[in-house]
């Protein structure tokens, strides 16, 4: 059982993983929902080394993108059909859109991504018009 707030501070349902096998990519989704929605990330000490890893680059991508950090945030939907999206953005005209598959169904028709966006960051090692189980994927609006 996994579990993070939404960005009303509201508790997101709790994601109940029941396949061990999509247990590291509803973390690594966690993850990516608590490092790009408003607030300040935690970490949980003793995770799975590719979880590590995977925090490590989601620390550099607010880094080095500091709308996922600090910008301001449009939702696209909250919770439509198991999938929760929504823009980052800052004053210099930096966008940001994120994408999350936020159950184990898999081939979810992913909404309309901003044309010409460019992927920043996965869980899985490919993206594809279909959101598989608990995938997250954050793209660089162009």
């Amino acid at each position: 059982v996994l579990s993070t707030e939404t960005i009303d501070g509201s508790v997101l349902s709790e994601l109940v993983v029941e396949k061990s096998e999509d247990q590291e990519k509803a973390a690594k989704l966690l993850a990516v929902l608590m490092h790009t929605l408003k607030g300040s990330p935690c970490t949980v000490q003793g995770e799975e080394a590719g979880v590590e890893l995977f925090y490590r680059d989601l620390l550099e991508l607010r880094r080095n993108h500091k709308a996922l950090a600090s910008g301001e945030m449009q939702i696209s939907n909250k919770k439509l059909f198991d999938i929760m999206t929504y823009k980052r953005f800052d004053e210099a005209g930096n966008t940001y859109y994120v994408e999350c598959n936020i159950s184990a169904n898999e081939n979810v028709i992913a909404p309309e991504r901003p044309e010409g966006a460019e992927l920043l960051l996965s869980n899985y090692e490919d993206t594809s018009k279909m959101l598989r189980p608990y995938e997250a994927n954050v793209y660089k609006v162009k």
